[in-house]
């Protein structure tokens, strides 16, 4: 157990220590040195479709989220 850590996280997952942060950003690190390697002499993959996809799902997220705040805003007056 860290002594630094803050009391109100303690047995929150990934907030309990800082090992679990650690880890995982040397295990991204890696996976990022790897994949350079990997796809050095690959032709790159197209991503179009999938962030038309993406960035449509993160629209209409927020279009619900606005309504969700303005309809909020209106039953607290």
């Amino acid at each position: 157990m860290c002594f630094f850590s803050d009391p109100r996280v303690r047995g929150w997952f990934l907030l309990d220590s800082y090992l679990p942060t650690f880890f995982l950003t040397g295990a991204y690190l890696l996976c990022i040195r790897l994949g350079t390697k990997f796809m050095k002499d690959r032709p790159p993959f197209s991503l179009r479709t999938h962030l038309i996809v993406y960035n449509l799902g993160i629209t209409l997220l927020s279009l619900y989220m606005l309504i969700e705040l303005f309809s909020l805003d209106l039953r607290m007056l």
